[in-house]
């Protein structure tokens, strides 16, 4: 199957169809062999256009930051859910506070977002069973943020913590 999908490569892409044929030869396991030839042959009977590659790369790339930071956005909304449901029912909701608890609520769900958003390319890089110190700065200035980022949210919690509890004057 692979080998007619090379013959019937254009003749400015037959060196690429000699080199799957050459690669899958290589390749013992069956089940990898025919994964290998079906997506080989795929690629010979549809090739991508051109600049194709890049711009499938570019759309999943978009796809991937979108999906992370709803992600992220919504565990976060589910972690302060709770708070904003007991301050709520503890406290009275002016117009004097409502611009306050917005302003508190936003940045109680902001700070974890940001965190997830920063720590899943390290968690991602450790799944994949690479190194995380390939890149020691960029690891550096990522933990730097988290622990500023964790050590805001939970400064900001803990002010709060009595607020949300019902204990009454508090700031």
């Amino acid at each position: 199957m692979l080998t007619i999908a090379a013959r019937r490569m254009p003749e400015e892409r037959r060196d690429w169809g000699a080199a799957m044929l050459a690669e899958l030869g290589q390749i013992r396991d069956p089940a990898s062999r025919w994964r290998f030839a079906l997506g080989c042959t795929r690629v010979a009977l549809f090739p991508p256009r051109k600049g194709g590659l890049l711009q499938t790369m570019r759309n999943l790339t978009m796809k991937n930051i979108t999906t992370n930071l709803g992600a992220a956005a919504l565990i976060s909304f589910i972690l302060v859910l709770p708070f904003a449901i007991l301050e709520s029912l503890n406290q009275t909701i002016t117009k004097q506070n409502a611009l306050g608890l917005i302003l508190l609520f936003g940045v109680l769900w902001l700070l974890p977002t940001a965190f997830i958003v920063i720590l899943v390319p390290i968690m991602r890089t450790v799944r994949a069973g690479n190194s995380i110190m390939a890149n020691p700065m960029n690891l550096l200035f990522r933990a730097a943020f988290l622990v500023l980022i964790a050590w805001m949210w939970g400064g900001l919690f803990i002010d709060q913590l009595p607020c949300f509890l019902g204990v009454p004057n508090c700031d």
